[in-house]
């Protein structure tokens, strides 16, 4: 029996979960970080986003993700000044182009000699994917 769930176009289950002891160690897994709220306090990530600032990141986020609503990603962008947010129209947490996009934006930080000091070439390279909120 597999079970996976997504709200994208042309979904197809991962074969993985074709495996019972896969899904066995996945669902412990999971239900061990929701149980305990991924170990954070309420809203923590949130409050704290900007103890980030000054830390270059992409925060890439699946407009169909179930459990984790873009909102979220969007208040954490707001909150950390040097990110950007990518919003990938056609997956949730993973299928669609989501691979690609993730490929793509560790592809951009990635510098292109070992001579290049890393935090001036992503300066350099990174600017918003997305300044968009949710549902825009």
């Amino acid at each position: 029996m597999t079970v996976d769930f997504s709200l994208a176009p042309g979904h197809r289950p991962d074969p993985r979960y074709d495996d019972p002891h896969f899904r066995y160690l996945f669902a412990r897994l999971v239900t061990h970080y929701w149980r305990h709220a991924a170990f954070l306090g309420n809203d923590q990530l949130i409050q704290n986003a900007g103890i980030l600032n000054g830390t270059l990141g992409v925060l890439v986020h699946g407009r169909y993700y179930v459990s984790g609503p873009l909102e979220t990603a969007w208040r954490l962008h707001q909150g950390w000044s040097t990110s950007a947010l990518r919003i990938v129209d056609d997956a949730g947490h993973r299928g669609g182009s989501m691979s690609r996009a993730v490929f793509e934006t560790v592809g951009r930080s990635r510098p292109r000699s070992p001579d290049q000091h890393a935090s001036r070439h992503l300066r350099r390279r990174f600017t918003p994917l997305s300044t968009r909120g949710p549902g825009r």
